[in-house]
């Protein structure tokens, strides 16, 4: 077919196939115009698809909080945190508690310690739950906290005055069954062995927070959100954040 029949002037020409290659983006951008016509006199249909393709855009799948674990290691992100950590005790039962946000039921240390509630023996023992160590420890902070509160109000910060609220409320829900009306530490009694599993929860729980607190680079968002939001009820804890949170828990 000759160029006239297509009508394809001669400054068209250099632009047939096996005649010159198109090396710069005037040229292409001539290519292209010189295919739409040809297209159109041919009648080849829609040309609209002819010319420079953007490439698809992706999306960013990245989770803005993750906890979950892979192999030997946890991967954590908390925002604009991230961090990858050894596989420790602490890091499962966080996990496992932040599966089910401000459920109604909190889960039994005993269970989350691995233990079988039903089969847990009962002892006695007169051993006394907090030693005065402890529990001049515990009152430390609960004065510290009484400072800062009032220090905060004057500065008429809220937020600062409500985190120091629930932190104060955590350490009273500890306190509080240790103690005998007279203020005297109680003895274990009974059930020792479900004391002994929210103990070894409430130890595992800190070496995990200190962990991401003392990481390069560290996490102190993500430990200060866990502090706050994991409590203890009675002889079991509840993942309760002020705010839900969508977890990916892999």
């Amino acid at each position: 077919m000759r160029n006239a029949e297509l009508g394809v002037s001669s400054e068209d020409r250099p632009f047939q196939a096996g005649r010159q290659f198109a090396t710069t983006r005037e040229e292409t951008k001539g290519l292209l115009d010189y295919l739409e016509r040809v297209m159109q006199e041919l009648g080849l249909g829609d040309t609209s698809l002819i010319g420079e393709q953007q490439p698809p855009q992706q999306s960013d799948t990245t989770p803005e909080y993750c906890f979950r674990q892979k192999g030997d290691m946890w991967e954590v992100r908390f925002g604009k945190e991230n961090g990858s950590f050894e596989a420790r005790k602490g890091f499962g039962i966080i996990a496992r508690l932040l599966q089910f946000p401000n459920s109604q039921k909190p889960i039994s240390a005993l269970d989350l310690q691995g233990c079988d509630s039903l089969r847990a023996g009962t002892s006695h023992t007169q051993q006394p739950r907090l030693d005065n160590e402890a529990i001049a420890k515990y009152k430390e902070r609960l004065d510290e906290i009484e400072v800062e509160i009032e220090a905060a109000n004057k500065r008429e910060d809220l937020a600062e005055a409500e985190r120091l609220d629930r932190e104060k409320e955590q350490i009273l829900e500890e306190f509080r069954p240790a103690l005998n009306i007279r203020g005297q530490s109680r003895s274990l009694g009974p059930s020792s062995n479900a004391e002994k599993a929210r103990v070894a929860v409430r130890r595992n729980l800190d070496r995990a927070y200190d962990r991401l607190e003392g990481a390069t680079p560290p996490l102190p968002a993500l430990a200060g959100h866990l502090r706050e939001s994991i409590r203890t009820e009675g002889g079991a804890y509840a993942y309760r954040p002020p705010t839900p949170l969508n977890w990916d828990l892999g």
